[in-house]
């Protein structure tokens, strides 16, 4: 029988691996404006775990974290090609000034 811990310990990894799936899909889609709420509400459940985790629930989590790195990773990738991007378009104006 499953403990009531149990219960709820996957409905909050698996609520945290459909909001790491949201995040990955608006980082494809660049809707990066939208990913603050959504890491947020992570962040909140991320928090939640007071008790000791399971074996299962550990090994769940360090693959969520280690997907939310690499999106991260995308962020700030994707973060540094707009602002290349903003500086040669800025160069640009200056040089029909």
């Amino acid at each position: 029988m499953i403990s009531v811990d149990e219960k709820l310990e996957k409905n909050f990894l698996d609520r945290l691996q459909l909001l790491s799936e949201q995040i990955s899909d608006l980082i494809y889609k660049k809707e990066f404006s939208k990913i603050e709420n959504l890491d947020r509400q992570r962040q909140i459940i991320l928090s939640s775990f007071k008790h000791k985790l399971s074996d299962k629930s550990k090994r769940s989590l360090i693959k969520i974290l280690k997907q939310n790195k690499k999106l991260i990773d995308i962020i700030e990738n994707e973060n540094l090609k707009l602002k290349g991007n903003y500086k040669k378009i800025v160069n640009i104006f200056n040089a029909y000034k």
